[in-house]
């Protein structure tokens, strides 16, 4: 009897390992999610596939840039080709936008804008300069990185924690005011 059950728990075992082994040669040939770097600077979640209209639209697309401001401070953010940065940049023809922002974490600043964007959100890893909407409804400033579902709004060229923190004064709050870079 125990030479029975040894034997069927050894053919367990072999189908056991023969159906993982299937599956990661079905696998093989599938491509993986994966994070690129964009030219902004902040990792996006691709899925590997051909999205052939987004492509279009990034070949095609000038690049906007958004200034903010925080008191005499003044930065600039590099648009990325997102949903919700088009609509961002389509609110502010209409207008400045002025938030009030907090620090959260010790790693961002965020606030709420008042309004909903439509959003796209994706696994990424934030990098120092990046702006991202979360929730739909809320603008946040990465001083350092971290992990976590958003949509890309856009980078701040040339962030560190140390000119992000200047541009706040030190401050747990502050009010910032974005808009649209006059081009003329």
């Amino acid at each position: 009897m125990k030479k029975f059950i040894v034997i069927l728990l050894a053919i367990v075992c072999a189908l056991f390992v023969v159906g993982c082994q299937t599956e990661s040669v079905e696998n093989a040939g599938a491509k993986p999610t994966s994070y690129s770097q964009t030219e902004q600077g902040g990792g996006e979640q691709t899925d590997g596939g051909n999205n052939m209209e987004q492509q279009e639209d990034e070949n095609n697309s000038e690049a906007q840039v958004v200034e903010i401001s925080c008191g005499e401070n003044i930065l600039e953010i590099q648009l990325a080709d997102t949903v919700s940065a088009r609509a961002l940049a389509k609110r502010l023809f209409s207008g400045d936008i002025t938030i009030s922002m907090r620090a959260y974490g010790g790693f961002e600043m965020v606030g709420a804008l008042g309004f909903s964007l439509e959003r796209q959100d994706v696994n990424m890893i934030t990098q120092t300069g990046d702006v991202v909407l979360y929730s739909g409804n809320q603008l946040v400033i990465f001083y350092d990185s971290n992990s976590w579902a958003y949509t890309k709004i856009g980078h701040i060229c040339g962030a560190t924690r140390q000119s992000l923190e200047n541009f706040f004064g030190g401050e747990e709050e502050a009010e910032v005011t974005f808009s649209l870079k006059d081009r003329g």
